[in-house]
């Protein structure tokens, strides 16, 4: 079930107190309405009533969708350099739930979950656009990767995120998201065949699939940024 608890937290522009439903799990099977809202950006986010600033707070949850099989734990962008430790986190909270030590129920739902490991807003949505579109998300980071060795290595800084932000049968749609706020700063329309083409280009890009698909952390920041010197 989605776990929501009531929460008052400061606004970050005038400190006043601010009523959030704060996420500790969310089940999209059973709250669809949930999973919409994380697609569109609204979840977590509310206005503050004294100073009627805009505010989102950051994500540490866990995701569950059985449907169509996601089981994902959701952390805060600012604790990515922590991902090596946080996906040690994440298989044990995984294999606890649904290993081999779980009720046998929970061990059948759990063959049908893939874990995934997340840092902020933009990667979690992506995860679920990806899933939607049929897009294989350790392909769609290869295709990132492309991307930027074609020439276009500043659409990633310190900043600034590569996100999935829309597809159909036709066209992948990515964003260059600055991580502070979630601003949209340039979308880059792919064909769908520059994703099929590295889809079915299995040996040439062996090794960085099997990089990316080392843990439940799928993302191309596993390849970029290094593990905190505590978790390494």
């Amino acid at each position: 079930m989605s776990v929501l608890k009531p929460f008052n937290v400061p606004c970050p522009l005038c400190g006043e107190a601010v009523a959030f439903s704060v996420a500790q799990s969310v089940n999209a099977g059973r709250r669809p309405d949930l999973r919409a809202e994380i697609i569109a950006g609204s979840f977590q986010r509310e206005t503050c009533p004294h100073c009627a600033s805009l505010f989102r707070l950051d994500p540490r949850l866990t995701y569950i969708d059985d449907t169509r099989g996601h089981w994902i734990l959701a952390a805060p962008l600012r604790d990515q350099p922590e991902w090596a430790a946080m996906e040690a986190q994440a298989q044990e909270a995984f294999a606890l739930g649904y290993g081999p030590a779980a009720p046998a129920f929970a061990q059948a739902i759990g063959a049908t979950l893939t874990p995934r490991l997340v840092f902020g807003w933009a990667a979690l949505a992506e995860k679920l656009i990806a899933a939607e579109a049929g897009l294989d998300d350790i392909t769609l980071e290869l295709l990132k990767l492309s991307i930027i060795r074609s020439g276009n290595a500043d659409l990633l800084s310190d900043d600034t995120e590569l996100r999935l932000i829309a597809a159909d049968d036709g066209s992948i749609t990515l964003g260059q998201i600055k991580a502070a706020g979630e601003k949209l700063i340039e979308r880059i329309t792919l064909p769908r065949a520059a994703y099929q083409s590295i889809a079915d280009a299995r040996t040439a890009w062996a090794d960085l699939r099997a990089a990316l698909s080392a843990g439940p952390f799928v993302d191309l920041n596993r390849l970029l940024v290094l593990p905190s010197a505590a978790a390494a």
